[in-house]
């Protein structure tokens, strides 16, 4: 690791993160007669109007047609995954979510889900829209990326990024940080403090530790040392936004940290860990 990073990885999860988004368009905008035109060749008249020339074969299969079919399927489940949240329905989500074998969520993952998204959008203004061009768009191999955008939609990232992937067997995967991330990362952050709040050093060390990196006693040891020479009480946890945490004491003392997430692993970022 370089000396540079505060950075430690502690975790790995099940699934795996996807990119934001770029250029979109509105789910109101994909119409449902893409079909209807296939394999015509259009020209213009001097009168302006449309006269088709080469009739379509009426047996031939369209590609185009089962495109549109697949993706108004994508739009659908997308917007039903949209409204279950906005509805804080934590059962149905929870069926929703759990159709995929790959999901191991319960109803305190789901709420959590909830709470994340309803901290982080506007619920009642949130809406999908499908994103054409965006890297994870691949209707060909039945991944289908959506935006999600409320009135305080300011440009793509990751975290309002939505892609749904359909399973061989049917099931559907749906990736969005919230719904991957989000349930495991207070989890997370509240067992570092206690770690910390012990001066386990040996423990702390080793949570830090992921498969490929050996994290050495002495940074656990400065990492708790630096949170005593902080704080003079006792230490709570609260949510700030997105995916920082605040924690604090009883005298109002205050220290930011953030859960990184990304390729299945969460992340620790602090300014108390020191370089290593």
């Amino acid at each position: 690791m370089t000396n540079s990073s505060r950075v430690v990885f502690v975790g790995a999860l099940l699934m795996l993160t996807l990119s934001a988004c770029t250029n979109q368009r509105t789910v109101d905008m994909v119409s449902s007669n893409h079909g209807d035109t296939e394999g015509k060749m259009n020209t213009v008249t001097s009168s302006g109007t449309e006269q088709n020339i080469v009739p379509k074969e009426e047996n031939s299969p369209s590609s185009q047609e089962n495109t549109d079919t697949d993706e108004m399927k994508a739009i659908k489940d997308a917007q039903e995954l949209l409204e279950l949240i906005k509805e804080k329905d934590s059962d149905k989500l929870l069926r929703l979510l759990n159709k995929s074998a790959r999901s191991r969520l319960d109803i305190e993952g789901v709420n959590t889900i909830i709470e994340g998204f309803d901290a982080n959008f506007d619920l009642k203004s949130l809406s999908v829209q499908i994103n054409n061009d965006g890297p994870a768009m691949y209707p060909e191999g039945g991944q289908y990326e959506f935006v999600l955008v409320d009135k305080n939609f300011k440009g793509n990232h990751e975290e309002n990024s939505l892609v749904i992937r359909y399973q061989e067997d049917g099931g559907i995967v749906y990736h969005n940080p919230y719904i991957q991330y989000f349930p495991y990362a207070e989890k997370l952050v509240v067992k570092y403090l206690d770690l910390i709040d012990e001066g386990n050093t040996t423990e702390l060390a080793g949570f830090l530790n992921p498969d490929d990196v050996d994290v050495p006693d002495w940074v656990a040891d400065d990492i708790i040392r630096n949170y005593k020479n902080f704080f003079n009480s006792d230490m709570s946890v609260r949510y700030k936004n997105r995916f920082t945490f605040v924690i604090e004491d009883s005298k109002g003392k205050e220290h930011e940290i953030e859960v990184i997430y990304g390729a299945g692993l969460l992340s620790i970022k602090d300014e108390f860990i020191p370089n290593f």
